[in-house]
């Protein structure tokens, strides 16, 4: 239930603003973020790790990404993204196959 207010609620929410609308609204989703300076390489770490799931398809991911100075862009986004791509894929997938 945490993780899934962290999508929500909490530092995730910007990043998947308007993510349960359409075919996305079943999916169950949580993360959870962090940050941090190192070293090697020098930089800001931002980083997500979560899930995605819909009946039997589900989908854990980690995300890290390395700021020099700004932030361009979150981890958490990437894992949108990637979680995005990979639904949208198995759809794809079972309309091809239901057509055959």
């Amino acid at each position: 239930m945490l993780m899934s207010q962290t999508i929500t609620h909490g530092t995730s929410r910007k990043s998947f603003r308007g993510f349960f609308r359409g075919e996305n609204s079943k999916l169950k989703v949580g993360g959870k973020t962090g940050s941090l300076t190192g070293m090697d390489p020098p930089g800001k770490y931002d980083w997500f790790v979560g899930y995605a799931g819909e009946g039997n398809r589900r989908i854990a991911i980690a995300a890290l990404t390395i700021h020099d100075k700004l932030w361009r862009v979150k981890s958490s986004y990437l894992a949108r993204r990637a979680i995005e791509n990979y639904f949208q894929g198995q759809r794809f997938h079972e309309k091809s196959v239901a057509q055959k």
